[in-house]
């Protein structure tokens, strides 16, 4: 038998227990982690959010945006993790609600004494949320009259919930009663928390008072920053109470602090623009200024905004369609060739700069790296730049099955990505860590005969140095990585917030990425793409994409199945509204049109042996180079050459 310690028995035996609480908290997560954060119970579980003291003045505190929506979204979302009182409330509302006033207090009961997680403290507030969710605001009256009738008080909670459903409703008939219960709610709590102050100023939004909410939205930033509900109540209501100017204003301040401007907002635009076509004032400059607005945010609407959009211009007596982009930028229904994605010389040189003194040194250059090695590293780029292609040595090598494959297959993956871009003529430069010198010596020796070699320590981070090596490169300098960058495209955001967009641009437009290798070594990229991916108005017509939760997970390549990416904002939209003053035919195709054959090469864009050239450098690489890259002929480019590369673009 195996002899243990008393010490190690002790800590198997306390792992076993941490292991079972794990698991029995984490089955009613979903519920506590929701409702701690709403008006339902503050963070500490089962304290009311309006007894919770308040967060300290600070500009940089979070508030998080938490809905109704996300907390009771859908059947799905309750199924098999919920506490049996959420579970009665819930169906019972759904299949079965209570009519009478009796009814509606026994259910109130039920309730409260078939478990211990809702009390007689938080009941009402917690059965308005799910009235909210559900939009059901005939219960919601019903159950505030009950609460009255028996002389049981609305707690702040419960008022908040309420107009919460109206809102969900938009309740505007009721104008009395939720100035009512604002009043109610502000005359017993004169400083409210930032949760019972959204509540109220939802509430106001939809009454003729709504201007108070603005004071309110005050009171908030005070402590935190607003959620995009928020503010998406209030452009609502300035544009229902025509104040479009406001409205614009308050739409450009919620996107300006990272703010979601929510779908109701579009729709209830859209739906004033129809009532006002149907009146004789034709309100196209008003919807197309809705479309530049959401043009100049790189804003994708959803599908509903999308079809409410191609309705609203049909009211108008133009045509929408339903359709899909080539992958060279051509609109199927219109013919329409999309605009390449522009980035001017300043906006690059002002992104170079940027990065190599926000991201990559930064406030503490020991955070990610060290002084010397980012010396090292620049002194390599003053000798060795320009570059063709930069990869990121480690995320390629991890990307074909991670920790679980074994460091011949990494090496050899590596291998495989280098020696795919050797055979393009390409100056290679390749990113890793020191660990990687331990790696099988025949894949990494070819890896440092065909490309420059730079090895960070252990535990400095390599992807700035990715970034910075592929702008310091010039425009025309791709780099490879399955990263999406997020954590240093939001670190350049705080850093300069105008920067933001232009670093987007720029690396949906230079970013490849590894699907996979196949067996035969044959490499399988993703490149970018040669379009703007954004809203774009062409020949009078207007190109929307927008996003639908439909998607092809693999691609065929013989008799393998091979996966895509998952989708992120660098692959291309798959479906596309088309607005047009013309009739065209509609011959709706798949994206990328053409036969699968077609498709799939298209989608490598690979050099097939005798044949046309799909890369990225190939056919249309000159396209990419004559209309993206700023003004390459400014550019002080010269040719190199080296043992790793054959030549490099001369201009």
């Amino acid at each position: 038998m195996m002899a243990f310690s008393v010490r190690t028995v002790i800590r198997r035996f306390n792992c076993r227990i941490l292991e079972f609480s794990f698991r029995k908290i984490t089955k009613y997560s979903f519920i506590t982690n929701k409702l701690s954060r709403s008006s339902v119970f503050s963070r500490h579980f089962c304290v009311p959010a309006t007894t919770r003291p308040l967060p300290s003045s600070d500009a940089g505190f979070e508030h998080e945006e938490i809905d109704e929506e996300t907390i009771y979204s859908d059947e799905e979302s309750f199924s098999g993790r919920k506490p049996t009182q959420l579970n009665l409330i819930y169906e019972t509302l759904v299949k079965h609600p209570p009519q009478s006033e009796e009814e509606v207090y026994n259910f109130r009961e039920k309730v409260i004494n078939s478990g211990h997680v809702v009390t007689k403290n938080n009941v009402d507030s917690i059965i308005l949320g799910i009235c909210s969710a559900l939009k059901n605001i005939n219960f919601a009256d019903s159950y505030l009259n009950m609460l009255k009738s028996k002389n049981i008080e609305i707690n702040v909670a419960a008022a908040g919930r309420y107009l919460r459903v109206c809102y969900a409703c938009n309740h505007v008939r009721g104008e009395n009663k939720i100035l009512e219960i604002c009043s109610y709610i502000r005359n017993k709590m004169p400083l409210m928390d930032a949760t019972t102050a959204e509540n109220v100023l939802h509430g106001l939004s939809l009454t003729s008072e709504w201007r108070q909410g603005l004071e309110l939205l005050d009171m908030i930033k005070e402590t935190c920053t607003p959620t995009g509900s928020t503010y998406s109540s209030l452009v609502i209501a300035a544009f229902r109470n025509d104040d479009q100017e406001l409205g614009w204003e308050i739409m450009e301040e919620c996107i300006k602090i990272g703010k979601v401007v929510q779908d109701t907002v579009y729709l209830s635009l859209l739906d004033l623009a129809i009532a006002k076509n149907r009146s004789g004032n034709k309100q196209l400059a008003f919807v197309e200024k809705i479309l530049e607005f959401l043009k100049l945010h790189e804003l994708r609407p959803s599908t509903a905004v999308a079809k409410k959009l191609k309705y609203t211009f049909e009211t108008m007596n133009w045509k929408g369609y339903f359709t899909s982009i080539s992958d060279r930028g051509c609109c199927n229904i219109c013919k329409a060739e999309i605009p390449p994605i522009l980035i001017s010389k300043t906006e690059f040189q002002e992104l170079s700069t940027a990065f190599l003194e926000k991201v990559l040194v930064g406030p503490d250059v020991f955070s990610k790296s060290s002084p010397e090695e980012v010396k090292a590293f620049q002194d390599l780029m003053a000798n060795e730049a320009p570059f063709n292609t930069v990869i990121d040595g480690l995320n390629i090598a991890y990307s074909t099955g991670g920790n679980k494959v074994s460091v011949q297959k990494r090496a050899r993956t590596l291998q495989a990505v280098v020696a795919h871009f050797v055979d393009l003529s390409h100056k290679i430069l390749v990113l890793g860590r020191t660990h990687m010198n331990s790696w099988p010596r025949y894949e990494m020796e070819y890896v440092r005969k065909n490309s420059q070699l730079f090895l960070t320590e252990n535990l400095s981070q390599d992807d700035p140095f990715l970034l910075y090596a592929a702008m310091s490169s010039g425009p025309a300098t791709c780099f490879i990585s399955k990263d999406f960058m997020r954590s240093h495209a939001h670190r350049l955001k705080l850093a300069m917030p105008s920067l933001s967009s232009i670093f987007k641009r720029w690396q949906i437009s230079h970013q490849i990425r590894l699907v996979t290798v196949l067996p035969n070594g044959r490499v399988i990229l993703k490149y970018p793409l040669d379009y703007s991916p954004n809203i774009q108005k062409v020949q009078s017509n207007w190109h929307i994409p927008y996003q639908s939760q439909e998607s092809d997970n693999v691609v065929k390549e013989g008799d393998n199945k091979v996966p895509i990416l998952t989708q992120s904002h660098l692959d291309p939209p798959s479906h596309w509204l088309c607005l047009s003053e013309k009739k065209y035919e509609e011959n709706y195709r798949k994206p990328f049109g053409r036969n699968d054959e077609y498709n799939r090469n298209v989608w490598r864009r690979r050099e097939e042996p005798g044949g046309m050239s799909y890369n990225l450098y190939g056919l249309s690489s000159w396209m990419k180079f004559k209309n993206i890259v700023l003004s390459l002929q400014e550019f002080p480019f010269t040719k190199q050459t080296s043992s790793n590369s054959k030549c490099y673009l001369e201009i």
